[in-house]
């Protein structure tokens, strides 16, 4: 019962960080957001992406651990992590470099074959980023397909002692910053979240709640202080994500907590088509805003129902992508991608 409701929790972590990413771009339209929503979109992007990124550390972590060391584990590793990532990430890509014009949107794509290629091979956000040119909210899958790399480097070197990855983390950090070089390699200021996700994954749970109840107190300080104010919504996120992931961890897990966060599920098991469609959902919306307003009473005069209405279209859509792309890609995909491996490794 307690794997159930940790699983659970991390779906819901998913869901409210695909949530807080997709009200943080819904201000741009105006369709789905109100005062302190306005008010507060850079927060909210911090803080989805940055839960995405402690969770990303946490759950990859666990599974390179478990597959790398045995036989065939980085085949079944990096097919995994292929099945996961790119099928999506490519249908992405070719609806808005071709379709998009087609269908009318506010967001105009601007790339050429240099910018199509950095996308392909997941560099859009090293120097000099081209994250912008195809969909914004990719920059995050470069760093994304980093950490996934750097998993397997990690675990063959034999460096497992999570205080080390986290202090290193840290290290890197504190030199690309020391240096001015933190423009130039983004990873290195993010890279953190993904080691704290990993430490929460192997440490103790005396361990596990020091840290938590140090981040907390810095995403206090963050809140109240001017120093720390405009990380603010990064170190809520993760003191965030890695509380909640403390707090159901264990099989004395915290039922009630998980009971509380569980809505969010359903969004957690579709996040990934969330994050990856809601921009492009957004702003096909708002470019035919007027066909909306013809046809849906009060889409105009209540913000609540053109809200509930693109909420609603992101939610319909991202699922249909969750049942046609993504569950295919890490199942049937998967499998026949395992066999395939597995075939030629038998006939070696």
């Amino acid at each position: 019962m307690s794997y159930n409701f940790h699983t659970k929790t991390i779906d819901a972590l998913r869901g409210i960080a695909a949530a807080a990413v997709f009200f943080a771009h819904s201000d741009t339209s105006g369709l789905a957001t109100n005062a302190w929503l306005s008010a507060h979109k850079g927060l909210l992007g911090e803080f989805g992406v940055y839960v995405f990124f402690c969770l990303s550390g946490y759950l990859i972590w666990q599974s390179g651990t478990r597959i790398i060391g045995t036989p065939g584990g980085i085949k079944l590793y990096a097919i995994h992590r292929f099945t996961r990532l790119v099928p999506l990430y490519l249908i992405n890509l070719l609806v808005v470099t071709v379709a998009i014009s087609y269908i009318g949107s506010r967001w105009t794509p601007t790339y050429d074959a240099w910018s199509l290629f950095r996308h392909l091979t997941f560099s859009q956000d090293l120097y000099p980023s081209v994250a912008r040119d195809i969909n914004p909210i990719l920059w995050t899958l470069t760093h994304e397909a980093m950490f996934y790399l750097l998993v397997p480097i990690i675990l063959m070197a034999g460096i497992r002692n999570k205080y080390i990855i986290l202090i290193s983390s840290f290290a890197l950090f504190g030199a690309f910053w020391a240096c001015g070089w933190l423009g130039y390699f983004k990873f290195a200021q993010i890279f953190y979240a993904f080691a704290l996700g990993i430490f929460i994954a192997e440490a103790s749970n005396r361990a596990r709640l020091v840290i938590c109840l140090l981040v907390t107190a810095l995403a206090v300080y963050a809140c109240l202080g001017d120093m720390l104010h405009a990380q603010a919504g990064r170190i809520i996120a993760i003191a965030f994500a890695l509380s909640c992931i403390s707090l159901t961890k264990d099989k004395e897990c915290n039922q009630i907590f998980a009971w509380l966060i569980s809505p969010f599920a359903f969004l957690g098991t579709i996040s990934y088509s969330i994050y990856i469609w809601h921009y492009q959902i957004i702003n096909v919306v708002e470019y035919h805003y007027s066909f909306f307003n013809r046809h849906i009473p009060g889409w105009s005069q209540y913000g609540l129902v053109s809200g509930i209405i693109l909420c609603s279209i992101c939610i319909i859509f991202s699922y249909i992508s969750y049942r046609l792309i993504e569950k295919p890609s890490m199942k049937e995909l998967r499998i026949a991608m395992e066999k395939m491996i597995g075939g030629r490794t038998a006939l070696a």
